[in-house]
């Protein structure tokens, strides 16, 4: 085996079509690929959606990053006092 391929342990198992969640006038296609736990593995551009062709914005291309980034805000917050401080609702 190569290289590659020792360095990913769950490599991507199944690939669904769908499309992007963000308000863009395009409404492009996608294929996510899930690992074998079910979580997003890699996002890419629909290759037979005729706006995408394969290719998409930086912005859902590092999606899964995103998704399962520690820091994501998971629950309501309001902001009270000073600006910068948040308390969950």
């Amino acid at each position: 085996m190569s290289k590659v391929l020792d360095k990913n342990p769950d490599p991507p198992i199944r690939t669904f079509k769908t499309v992007c969640p963000h308000d863009c006038p395009s409404a492009c296609g996608l294929e996510v690929k899930l690992d074998k736990k079910g979580k997003v593995a890699k996002v890419y551009g629909g290759r037979q959606h005729s706006y995408t062709d394969g290719v998409i914005c930086a912005k859902v291309s590092r999606y899964s990053e995103r998704i399962y980034h520690p820091d994501r805000v998971m629950t309501p917050l309001r902001r009270e006092g000073k600006k910068g401080q948040w308390r969950i609702c």
